[in-house]
């Protein structure tokens, strides 16, 4: 036979297989959790970043729009633009218009500049730099998007456009029609525009250390803004944008240029303006995958420490234990002599103790096993002359029956004959089980003995069901509960006649065995306690304590299970009802045949 493993290694083995698995395990699932909650973390913070610059972009447009309504409906731009329409003179010139409308601008303490282009086709700006691009009417009306200031009845429209007079810069435009304030006719159009680097500062104001790429997208799906400077003016991937329209706010993955990316967006339902963030997944777990591989190193050194703790918790352990397996060897060779070891925890100090018990309960059980064999023999004869006491009792009261006939003493003759059967059916051999009927005999030959002492006094009325005779039920049920009756609610009872109903039916539970009284009855307490074993064993004197009932529902629930047994409850007759449920179908027979 192959030799086993000691207890020693595989202790060592086990802890360490466990050790490695758990971290393993641990590793595995750490990281996996710890890079989605990151990301998910990062995603919805770069989300709410990203609705916070589109709420500060909104603010700054809104301001840009209120100024501009301003200047539309100023007293001097209507009455001005409603006089070229008309083809009338003006008492203001043209430098007057753009003066106003500088002064107007400068309110906003940003590069901001407004333009404005009469019914005519006259353009009123300023003369530097940041200017219009477009030199006539023509041209600006070939604008792709010039066709929706008109579908916008007044509104603003922002879009991205060229600003500088060469076309190489873009900048903010927004376009409104400019109308006579009363009738709503159009006068002529008005330009809002303002630099790149406004929407910028914007960014880097709002930026909390989150680095990610970020795009301002008109309407039309046009970028606004964007860090790489000749990605502006030019439309976004379609699919994206189209994905972008589904919902003002979202979060969802995109694959762009071939690597996984997250996406932020809000769109403003104002401007029709959507910004939106890119965040590479890896660089979200960029910093988690430095702290992994610190984590690695740590878990390295980690193992092999805790391989040694584990070899020499292990040696420890086993270290009592084997000792203990040697004192084992040598009891088996007879030697049977106590153990005397240091100890240094509870669980095998008490292991040596038990050891050095059960040496010195061998011991004692050596020299007693001589006299326990003899006093076995000595009980075996004694059970042997036991038997001869019953049939010596039963022939002593037959011999006092036939002299008291002899004496013509007809009723003390009856009473002991009675007696006889009392006792022959409660201690005869046989089976457990009687009939409905046997046990209701038993039954009526205490009362004869009960009406022999009591007299008149006792009132017993019996309402059985005959139909249920040849049922089986537990021996010795019915005289109990009269004899309790009797004991221990009827006696301390003076001044009026005693009176026990027993009642034998049958139910949808089963058969119904009930005995009542008129006696003292029993409180809710007392009822429990009735039924109760350690209270029936604790107190077996105190009045009308139901003595006998709490043995016999064990009984009963022995043969017939937990769903049976005694119910006690108050009588009608203000003493207490006692209920046995038994099933009709001989169920607690076949259990014990």
């Amino acid at each position: 036979m192959a030799r086993k493993p000691s207890i020693l290694t595989q202790l060592i083995i086990g802890f360490s297989v466990i050790l490695l698995l758990i971290l393993s395990i641990t590793s595995f699932f750490s990281y996996h959790y710890s890079s989605r909650v990151v990301v998910e973390k990062t995603s919805r913070f770069m989300l709410e970043s990203v609705k916070q610059i589109r709420g500060k972009t909104d603010v700054m447009l809104l301001e840009y729009d209120r100024l501009s309504q301003r200047v539309a409906f100023s007293p001097q731009i209507q009455q001005h633009f409603a006089a070229v329409a008309k083809g009338k003179a003006t008492a203001l010139g043209k430098t007057d218009i753009i003066r106003f409308v500088s002064q107007q601008a400068r309110l906003t303490g940003t590069d901001l500049t407004l333009h404005l282009m009469d019914s005519k086709g006259n353009f009123y700006s300023r003369n530097d730099a940041l200017t219009l691009y477009w030199s006539s009417e023509e041209e600006l009306h070939q604008v792709e998007w010039y066709s929706d200031i008109q579908a916008r009845a007044g509104r603003m429209l922002w879009v991205s456009g060229p600003a500088w007079s060469s076309g190489t810069v873009n900048a903010v435009i927004g376009a409104r029609q400019l109308n006579e304030w009363s009738s709503l006719e159009p006068l002529g159009d008005i330009f809002a525009m303002f630099s790149i680097d406004t929407l910028r500062r914007t960014i880097e104001e709002d930026d909390q250390g989150l680095t990610r790429k970020i795009h301002f997208i008109d309407s039309r799906g046009i970028i606004v803004y964007s860090a790489d400077a000749e990605e502006i003016g030019k439309p976004v991937d379609p699919k994206l944008f189209e994905r972008m329209k589904s919902k003002d706010d979202d979060l969802f993955n995109w694959e762009q240029g071939g690597e996984p990316t997250y996406v932020a967006y809000s769109t403003s339902s104002y401007s029709g303006w959507t910004v939106a963030a890119y965040i590479d997944a890896a660089d979200a777990v960029k910093d988690l995958k430095q702290m992994q591989k610190g984590n690695f190193l740590i878990g390295i050194f980690a193992i092999c420490a805790a391989l040694l703790l584990v070899t020499f918790f292990a040696w420890t352990v086993t270290r009592p234990i084997r000792y203990l397996a040697h004192r084992l060897s040598r009891v088996e060779r007879g030697i049977l002599s106590p153990s005397k070891s240091r100890l240094i925890n509870h669980e095998v100090a008490t292991l040596f103790e038990s050891f050095n018990g059960m040496v010195k309960h061998l011991n004692e059980t050596i020299q007693d096993l001589s006299g326990r064999q003899a006093t076995e023999k000595q009980a075996q004869i004694i059970a042997l002359k036991a038997q001869f006491r019953p049939h010596f009792l039963y022939n002593s009261l037959n011999t006092i029956y036939w002299q008291l006939i002899n004496d013509e003493n007809e009723k003390a003759a009856g009473m002991v004959l009675t007696l006889s059967d009392l006792m022959r059916y409660s201690i005869q051999p046989g089976s457990e089980f009687v009939t409905v009927r046997e046990d209701l005999d038993q039954l009526h030959r205490y009362l004869l003995l009960q009406r022999a002492r009591f007299g008149e006094k006792l009132q017993v009325a019996v309402e059985a069901d005959e139909t249920l005779y040849p049922h089986k039920m537990m021996k010795m049920l019915l005289q109990p509960l009269v004899e309790n009756s009797i004991s221990h609610g009827l006696e301390t009872v003076k001044g009026r006649d005693w009176h026990v109903r027993i009642e034998i039916r049958s139910t949808a539970e089963g058969l119904l065995l009930a005995v009542e009284d008129n006696g003292i009855g029993m409180s809710e307490d007392e009822m429990a306690k009735a039924l109760d074993p350690k209270e029936d064993m604790r107190d077996s004197n105190r009045h009308h304590s139901g003595l006998g009932l709490a043995n016999l529902q064990q009984r009963i629930r022995l043969v017939y299970g937990k769903d049976y047994g005694i119910k006690l409850m108050a009588g009608p007759e203000g003493g207490l009802r006692v209920e046995i449920v038994l099933p009709l179908d001989g169920e607690g027979e076949m259990q014990h045949a």
